[in-house]
């Protein structure tokens, strides 16, 4: 609300009242909202209907929740009520006769003594998840219309500090506080930064489109607001592609909007769309240097890539700006493990489950992490952790297995390497694992999975050369020795046993 009127002259302010209600004042009129979190039922809709106080202006009623089936049919046949009252003469044979069947529904649900009251009133239902982000949108997409930049989230935590206190107060905050309030949070932008970019744009090319709509003002923000609900809706059934193609949409109306870069990028990323998650995250940096999501995907990429020095950067860049995030805590834990700081990588996957327990991933590499320094209990301890989050972690299973298999516990290991390639079935440490249980146990089946797991190497062995796969457990060492004999055939020893296996299938030849 405060959004939608804030550059309105004629806006006065909002009055505080309780919890959830509150009223907005304008020269001309007020309107008084009801906030609720519960369902909206008829009876709920009555009683709001029957003690507010009908005043002069209109009333909204905003809720969280979905409405009841019953609620919906009557704000629809209420919604082509007031369409019909707008274009037809009010004494026409038509417009009687739909009045008659409106008033008789009204009877019939109960709200013939509202009539009035209905009439004046709009309900407007808003998905709780997500909130924050789309009013963080809002805000940028004000700041942007003065030509300022805005901390969103500084601006979000000082706004609902706010309004807060004017709610214990039962107080008035009136325009001009709630406009030097927004206004504290934004700063004009530097000639030379990078981030200045937009004002350069020429009104006359296409991107002016932008301040032709911007011009709009809260048409713009409902029409911003729809979009962003289809495509969150859109992201929960899983329908990213089209998610995203909303998110471009919006991104080309309003192409200063940090927000929408990031999401667009985060959808790439997680759709593999490479190429595309780096340019939209790039552009969103563009926009703001100290950009939180555009770091953190930035070294999500370049360290899918390996180079993870480079990654480090922009995470270590991420963590002076939000250094309690739990994804990136791990990712820089992750990072280090992949570079052989086990040290550092233990410290940061421990803070990432601090910081987000319910976080699977880092309990498993925090587990996998101390398993490479040898502290076997609290491994287990971490892995055991994962799995209660994730029960088939494909993973997690995997270390499990090669935890029990370390202590020779075979009859343990095997099961947990079965579900792990029932879901991933090309998962080297499922192969290596139960390839060498199968084969210590003295089924030969392990051989077929040992050579599907080092295939790549096996193919690139010439005659007479051989490798050597060292397997040390807590009481025992295993020694595999991979022989290529000629161009087809690859000669396998261990301890107790020989066999071959075809250079052109895992298929083994006794």
């Amino acid at each position: 609300m405060t959004m939608d009127h804030i550059d309105d002259e004629g806006f006065k302010g909002l009055g505080i009242e309780t919890w959830d209600d509150f009223t907005v004042y304008t020269e001309q009129s007020q309107l008084d909202v009801q906030v609720k979190n519960e369902q909206l039922t008829p009876t709920l809709f009555k009683s709001i209907l029957s003690t507010h106080p009908l005043r002069a202006g209109t009333h909204q009623i905003v809720t969280f929740s979905m409405a009841n089936s019953n609620t919906r049919s009557l704000l629809r046949y209420l919604d082509q009520f007031r369409r019909h009252r707008l274009v037809n003469t009010k004494d026409s044979l038509e417009s009687i006769a739909v009045e008659g069947d409106f008033d008789e529904l009204l009877s019939r649900t109960g709200f013939e003594c509202l009539k009035d009251a209905l009439m004046s009133t709009h309900v407007e239902i808003v998905p709780e998840d997500g909130l924050d982000s789309r009013v963080k949108a809002l805000f940028t997409i004000w700041a942007r219309k003065h030509h300022h930049f805005i901390n969103e989230d500084d601006c979000l935590h000082s706004l609902l500090g706010l309004f807060s206190t004017a709610r214990t107060q039962r107080t008035f905050l009136s325009r001009s506080k709630l406009f030097d309030e927004l206004s504290r949070h934004t700063s004009a932008p530097k000639i030379n930064a990078p981030v200045a970019s937009f004002s350069s744009l020429p009104l006359d090319s296409e991107d002016g489109l932008l301040y032709e709509i911007q011009q709009r003002g809260t048409e713009l923000i409902t029409r911003i607001q729809t979009q962003a609900m289809l495509a969150r809706a859109h992201e929960k059934q899983g329908s990213l592609d089209r998610a995203l193609e909303i998110y471009k949409y919006l991104a080309q109306l309003i192409d200063d909007s940090e927000w929408l870069f990031i999401r667009c990028a985060t959808l790439c990323e997680i759709m593999n769309y490479f190429e595309q998650a780096e340019g939209f995250a790039r552009h969103a940096l563009r926009l703001n240097q100290r950009s939180f999501g555009a770091l953190f995907i930035l070294g999500t990429l370049v360290g899918q890539h390996e180079n993870f020095d480079e990654a480090l950067g922009y995470f270590n860049a991420a963590l002076s700006i939000n250094k309690e995030n739990g994804a990136l805590l791990h990712n820089i834990g992750y990072a280090y493990h992949m570079l052989g700081d086990a040290d550092s990588a233990i410290s940061f996957f421990r803070r990432a489950t601090i910081a987000s327990p319910d976080f699977a991933p880092a309990h498993l590499n925090l587990g996998v992490a101390l398993f490479s320094r040898g502290v076997y209990p609290d491994a287990l301890s971490s892995i055991e952790m994962a799995l209660q989050l994730e029960p088939n972690m494909p993973e997690a299973l995997c270390q499990r297995g090669e935890i029990y298999r370390f202590y020779g516990e075979l009859d343990k290991a095997i099961p947990l390497f079965e579900r792990a390639l029932l879901r991933l079935p090309k998962n080297v440490v499922a192969l290596h694992g139960l390839g060498l249980s199968r084969l210590e146990r003295g089924d030969l089946g392990g051989i077929e999975l040992l050579a599907e797991r080092y295939k790549d190497i096996l193919q690139n062995l010439h005659p007479g050369h051989s490798t050597l796969v060292i397997d040390i457990g807590w009481l025992r060492s295993f020694f595999i020795r991979f022989l290529r004999i000629d161009e087809d055939i690859i000669q396998v020893l261990w301890d107790g046993g020989s066999s071959h296996v075809s250079c052109s299938s895992t298929e083994m030849s006794q």
